[in-house]
């Protein structure tokens, strides 16, 4: 008795095997148009966790990688906070400003401190803005701004005409980013403010080279801290290529 084709379902359809197993026999693969980029925040056996969407709306999903893909469907990214930027441009107005900006604190701070305000304040900026409900975000903002807060209190604490001068330059940055994080949509301002006032608080208590030079504890905070920051980014590397060329 014949069948109608309105009877038929995924049930019926036949596979037909081969030495590597069942295959389909079309050779069209999907091409994975409709496909959104994320972050790789967790991978176990084969089964990545990603975070899918803007810093004001992101969501975890539980991924797996698409066969037909091969071993360079996911790029992994580890890195994250104070570490990676969100696309050419943001990584060039960070530069920009780290260049301008970490020579006028290493030769007022010195190197140590310097290095301790960069770390330190780009953490104190991702905490505030992890505790104002922003769980995931990514680039170095925070520690440029950190940067801004240690000039902001050196400007102010050192006083006179050239006091003055880096102060005003300074507000004139704080400004700009209060302005530029208001019409821009997708800024983390709670990372930037986090930033500013970490920074104001570690130029506060480190001090500057006029009021006391740099000790033996700043030089062994600051290479502690980079040291930790250089294990951290190293085990992940080594991360990534393990998933890149050994998890099939």
């Amino acid at each position: 008795m014949a069948r109608s084709t309105d009877d038929y379902d995924e049930s019926d359809v036949r596979i037909r095997p081969g030495r590597r197993g069942s295959r389909p026999r079309t050779k069209d693969r999907p091409a994975h148009l409709n496909a959104v980029s994320g972050w790789v925040v967790a991978v176990d056996r084969g089964r990545f966790t990603v975070r899918v969407g803007d810093t004001s709306g992101a969501h975890r999903v539980l991924a797996m990688r698409a066969r037909e893909l091969g071993r360079k469907g996911i790029v992994v990214c580890f890195f994250g906070e104070g570490a990676m930027n969100t696309g050419a441009c943001h990584e060039a107005f960070n530069m920009a400003a780290l260049w301008q900006l970490g020579p006028f604190v290493i030769h007022e701070y010195g190197t140590s401190r310097f290095a301790v305000i960069y770390l330190l304040s780009g953490i104190a900026g991702f905490v505030v803005s992890y505790f104002a409900g922003i769980p995931f975000t990514l680039g170095a903002s925070a520690s440029v701004c950190g940067l801004i807060g240690a000039i902001l209190y050196y400007g102010k604490s050192r006083g006179g005409f050239y006091g003055q001068a880096v102060y005003k330059q300074a507000m004139g940055w704080t400004i700009g980013l209060i302005l530029f994080g208001l019409l821009v949509q997708g800024i983390n301002n709670w990372a930037h403010g986090g930033g500013i006032v970490g920074g104001i608080f570690l130029g506060f208590v480190l001090g500057y080279h006029e009021k006391k030079r740099e000790t033996i504890f700043h030089k062994i905070l600051g290479a502690g801290l980079i040291l930790v920051t250089a294990v951290f980014l190293g085990s992940v590397i080594l991360q990534a290529l393990y998933i890149r060329f050994f998890m099939r």
